[in-house]
């Protein structure tokens, strides 16, 4: 059942919009990818150039997670998948840059774009639930692999 947004919501994510838009700012740590291997867990990255000097690219150690916190990584990314209205499993969420996001599903020929979504409470809905799986992961970052030179994918 879905859940309309109050116009306060409505007004937070035009906020963030303006900002990211005439400011080029975006909330940090941000999600820069996730990407899953058929039967594999999944390979997350965040962006956050504060949180190591010299270092944007953040590994999540997702095997490393406890088994209540790797649930809730997949409850959230079942969600996200929904809300993007992807086709069988999620493959990849990619950062376009900014608030923007790349979604794709294996059985699907075309990705999804979190800003091409025709509705802002679709929008920010889908936001959402990608801010909340940053902050669930925050926590567990690989600082093994998250070396200067780690790429962002």
């Amino acid at each position: 059942m879905a859940t309309r947004a109050l116009p306060s919501y409505l007004r937070d994510w035009e906020t963030l919009l303006e900002a990211e838009a005439h400011h080029a700012w975006t909330p940090l740590p941000a999600l820069g990818s996730v990407r899953i291997a058929e039967g594999g867990s999944p390979t997350v990255v965040l962006i956050d150039p504060d949180r190591i000097p010299g270092v944007t690219y953040l590994y999540v150690d997702v095997d490393g997670m406890p088994p209540s916190d790797r649930i809730a990584l997949h409850g959230l990314l079942e969600a996200i998948a929904r809300q993007a209205g992807i086709r069988g499993p999620l493959q990849s969420i990619l950062n376009q840059g900014g608030l923007d996001y790349e979604f794709s599903g294996r059985d699907d020929t075309q990705p999804v774009r979190l800003r091409a979504l025709p509705r802002y409470e679709e929008q920010l809905a889908l936001w959402g639930l990608l801010h909340a799986l940053v902050q669930l992961t925050a926590r567990y970052v690989d600082f093994a692999r998250s070396t200067p030179s780690a790429p962002a994918d």
